[in-house]
């Protein structure tokens, strides 16, 4: 393990930081690091890690707000270390957007094998038996599966990873009302599952990029209480 594997060590610091990073690079990965908010988000999208450790305890007020954005358009897993690892604290974490939490006080050794663990949940998910159906069309949507890409009325058009898994489910399961909890566990992984604030904003801004009218949409049909379906037109 390790092989082509992408680490971004995220707010680390000092000598707890090099540690890991050595550990890291003799295991196999390539990694890079970040010290703010604006080089997280440069990293996402530059080096595109499969593997966040997000040190919270050297974030400040702005680690939760790295947390959030990185669930709304990245498909990496995320390792939060902390200062202690307290019951509310890892509620919150957790369902803030992380898959793990680790103290950052255990040896180097043990978040590299905090961080294989992940690397297996990941491969296991990537390995997931691929739809038999390679296209969906309805209108003027059209989804290759394959490809994993989204064109409208023939053009191209650009969805985060989470906006893409949620047309993806929509898609496979068209014609069926999904509930929201089942649309959370397998967007998000099932750490979401109370979330639906995030769930409705996510179909909002799906919404705005594939709808003709947001406000009266063709595609994506809301269930009340229930959940979401997508239809053919």
């Amino acid at each position: 393990m390790g092989c082509n594997t992408r680490v971004l060590v995220a707010y680390g610091k000092g000598e707890s930081r090099s540690c890991l990073l050595e550990s890291l690079a003799l295991n196999g990965y390539e990694c890079q690091t970040a010290c703010s908010k604006e080089e997280v988000l440069d990293r996402i999208s530059a080096f595109r890690p499969d593997i966040v450790v997000l040190d919270l305890s050297n974030a400040g007020n702005e680690g939760m707000e790295v947390l959030d954005r990185l669930r709304g358009w990245s498909h990496a897993v995320v390792l939060a270390l902390l200062e202690e690892c307290q019951d509310g604290l890892v509620i919150s974490v957790l369902d803030g957007g992380a898959h793990e939490c680790v103290s950052k006080s255990v040896p180097a050794e043990v978040i590299l094998a905090h961080v294989r663990a992940l690397e297996r949940c990941r491969e296991a998910m990537l390995n997931q038996e691929v739809p038999s159906v390679t296209y969906f069309v309805s209108g003027d949507l059209c989804i290759d599966y394959a490809a994993e890409t989204v064109s409208l009325a023939g053009k191209e058009i650009h969805l985060t990873p989470h906006e893409y898994q949620l047309l993806r489910l929509l898609s496979l399961n068209a014609g069926n009302v999904l509930s929201h909890q089942r649309i959370l566990r397998e967007v998000w992984g099932g750490a979401q599952e109370g979330d639906l604030a995030s769930l409705r904003v996510l179909v909002g801004t799906l919404r705005k990029k594939i709808e003709e009218d947001p406000s009266n949409p063709c595609y994506i049909q809301t269930k009340a209480g229930v959940g979401y379906r997508m239809v053919w037109v």
